[in-house]
């Protein structure tokens, strides 16, 4: 016996909104989440590292989103066409859901397109902070290498003086 056709469209009214509902909450707010970390130029290295591994992840994590994208969108059209009643705050939300989606797309595509410009951007200001780095460890090594701490003769107090002033 097939259920009363009523009886399914009650049914599809009550259930819809509690299926939809979460999935439109929680969409949209990892959306605007992940262009708001991807919209932001980062200034240093480690920024730009943090930045490339969102982007891989993002880039990876794309198929998921179209897929929860595709129900939401797929509920809400039904909810449409079945005319269930939808809460004003909920329609909307769903409707901003599209626009942001596609923003987030054009996003991660601009970024892969930067990702080597900005690679040989970053790989210089490293080699940069690595010659840097190498310059102070040559200054602090020359530094120690005092002839009054190397030396066995040199008092215990005017070594740790010498010390001292080589922390500062």
């Amino acid at each position: 016996a097939l259920p009363h056709p009523l009886t399914v469209l009650k049914d599809v009214t009550a259930r819809l909104p509690v299926l939809a509902y979460p999935r439109n909450q929680e969409l949209p707010a990892i959306i605007k989440g992940a262009c708001q970390k991807l919209d932001h130029y980062p200034q240093s290295v480690e920024e730009f590292v943090e930045h490339l591994s969102f982007l891989g992840k993002m880039s990876q994590e794309m198929a998921a989103l179209e897929k929860v994208y595709t129900i939401v969108t797929k509920l809400y059209t039904i909810a449409r066409d079945f005319e269930v009643q939808i809460e004003p705050e909920e329609l909307a939300l769903y409707q901003t859901l599209s626009p942001t989606f596609q923003h987030l797309k054009t996003i991660i595509l601009y970024a892969e397109a930067k990702k080597d410009d900005n690679i040989r951007k970053f790989s210089s200001d490293l080699n940069h902070l690595i010659s840097s780095i190498r310059s102070r460890i040559t200054d602090i090594k020359n530094r120690v290498q005092d002839p009054v701490l190397l030396s066995g003769d040199t008092m215990a107090s005017t070594a740790l003086e010498k010390v001292s002033i080589l922390t500062e």
